[in-house]
């Protein structure tokens, strides 16, 4: 039996041995795992913080750009405004111009031909008032004759 004991003590022992070094072995690949994972893990969590973190940029942008499309969208609204009413107000300011352009056609023709008429008038007053002169000069003449003939002249 001293043995067996001696075996059995022997086969225990190793037994434990191999027990230990799977153990060992287990713990160093576990750790070894572990540690590979976990660096994973880490890598990963920094990849997804700079992801965020360049999405989070992104998003900024993203909002300010739609911000400045916003007030360009409403600085041509405005412009646009601005852009018809001014073309409205000098559509009537250009009918207005044509209208005035006409008037004043209408008026110089007026005016020219009321020279005309004045030039006319004018030439006709000269002629009667030549002929008043000449009536004026023969009333004269007819007079001196009557004041020649009241006087019993009879070579008047």
């Amino acid at each position: 039996m001293t043995f067996i004991d001696e075996n059995a003590n022997i086969s225990l022992f190793i037994l434990t041995i191999v027990v230990v070094a799977i153990f060992i072995g287990l713990s160093v690949f576990y750790q070894e795992s572990f540690n590979n994972i976990n660096e994973r893990y880490n890598t990963k969590v920094s990849e997804l913080n700079k992801t965020f973190n360049e999405l989070s940029s992104a998003k900024s942008r993203l909002s300010e750009t739609t911000e400045s499309l916003e007030l360009k969208e409403k600085r041509e609204e405005d412009l646009s405004d601005v852009y018809t009413k001014t073309k409205e107000e000098r559509d009537i300011l250009e009918s207005d111009k044509e209208s005035l352009l006409q008037q004043v056609n209408e008026l110089k023709s007026d005016v020219y031909s009321l020279n005309s008429t004045v030039n006319e008038l004018k030439i006709s007053l000269q002629n009667r008032e030549e002929k008043v002169t000449e009536l004026e000069a023969l009333v004269d003449t007819l007079q001196d004759k009557v004041d020649c003939y009241k006087a019993g002249n009879a070579n008047c």
